[in-house]
């Protein structure tokens, strides 16, 4: 059984403030809540599932799983396909700064679109990007739609919201490259480590107070005729694919 209590500050998660006042977000579905299961255990408070997704669980022997009806659920959750449960997590934490950077980091200038940034997070998972960097005005990336998006990446990926002049003034060695319509084919630009990678907002790209703090603008050049932009994600996809190819041959 689950308390109305329970039920309320879970859908209270819904909104930042909230999130951030108890330092959790929700998780939903059985994909998810398994690659937490599997990967970070620890950080998984409380489990509310239907009896068919409790059954897909996989990972589970630790956590104890409150079982809820369909009509709980759909109460509590921000999803509207959402058929076998939502976990309770901890945000994880990460040191302030990080010694070092890694040879090479994405940094994401206003990234508004949820589904955009639980992408992104997936591609720098895959890829093996672990050190994600956030503009002030992205958006919160245990937004519910964004943690469905990330299939679970965003606990492997650390991310810090910072600024990127703050970034450069820290770390005096690292050359910043960002995306722009005027910049060089990326294929013939070669990096110099560590490199972090920018990646604009949707309408606007790369903004003109971001590109003061770049060493290099680079491009992916278009070959069509009519297409105005390439999607953030896709362009990252692209990128990242390219640049940890040429990092590791």
């Amino acid at each position: 059984m689950i308390s109305k209590n329970q039920k309320k500050f879970i859908r209270s998660l819904k909104h930042k403030k909230h999130r951030q006042k108890y330092n959790k977000f929700v998780a939903e579905g059985t994909k998810i809540i398994d690659e937490l299961l599997s990967h970070h255990p620890d950080l998984i408070d409380d489990i509310y599932m239907t009896e068919v997704g409790q059954k897909k669980l996989s990972h589970n022997k630790d956590h104890s799983v409150t079982l809820v009806g369909m009509s709980d659920l759909k109460e509590m959750s921000a999803l509207k396909s959402n058929m076998d449960g939502l976990a309770l997590i901890k945000m994880p934490s990460v040191e302030e700064w990080p010694q070092s950077l890694d040879r090479l980091g994405v940094f994401l200038d206003g990234v508004r679109d949820p589904g955009n940034m639980g992408t992104i997070l997936r591609i720098c998972d895959w890829f093996g990007i672990v050190q994600l960097w956030l503009s002030s005005d992205c958006v919160d990336i245990y937004n519910p739609k964004c943690v469905q998006a990330s299939m679970g990446s965003l606990a492997r990926v650390e991310f810090r919201q910072k600024a990127l002049a703050e970034i450069r003034q820290r770390y005096s060695m690292v050359n910043i490259i960002g995306t722009a319509m005027d910049g060089k084919n990326y294929r013939s630009v070669k990096l110099n480590y560590p490199t972090i990678i920018v990646f604009g907002n949707e309408s606007q790209g790369v903004r003109e107070r971001t590109y003061e703090n770049l060493d290099e603008k680079i491009c992916i050049p278009r070959i069509g005729k009519t297409a105005e932009s390439l999607n953030v994600a896709v362009t990252a996809g692209i990128l990242l694919a390219h640049y940890t190819g040429s990092a590791h041959h």
